[in-house]
């Protein structure tokens, strides 16, 4: 843990969350997300408008942060350098913990497959692409 440095977490939690507004962006996925979530533009800005709606991309910073710091410990506690290793890692992480977990609690929440390869996708891309730079930062 000592090992970890605050700075490269940070920035590539920012890299991370950029690439979630690129995911979610009309450029990507934000269209196919709306309709397996039945939501409108509408309703999404109406959440923002909500007690704590201000607050939700903060949040979901902070959560990103705890993600990235997690992944760096995980590369740092397996000696993991280089950015083909860190992307395996990232790639490990996010399709056997990840994935296989979201899969299971969307069986139970009845989601389809479309919606699963939409949000998992993004994890999962979201760690490999984090492994990669973390694994070059060693």
């Amino acid at each position: 843990m000592q090992s970890l440095s605050v700075l490269h977490v940070l920035v590539v939690s920012v890299i991370g969350f950029l690439l979630g507004a690129l995911w979610y962006s009309p450029l990507l996925f934000v269209k196919a997300w709306f309709v397996e979530m039945k939501y409108t533009p509408e309703m999404l800005a109406g959440f923002r408008k909500e007690p704590g709606g201000k607050l939700m991309l903060p949040k979901c910073f902070l959560w990103t942060i705890l993600s990235t710091f997690t992944l760096a410990a995980l590369l740092a506690a397996n000696h993991t350098a280089g950015a083909v290793k860190g992307l395996e890692m990232g790639l490990f992480v996010g399709i056997g913990i990840v994935l296989s977990r979201s899969a299971v609690n969307g069986m139970f929440e009845r989601r389809t497959l479309r919606h699963l390869m939409i949000t998992t996708g993004h994890d999962v891309t979201l760690l490999a692409l984090q492994g990669a730079i973390l694994g070059v930062w060693r």
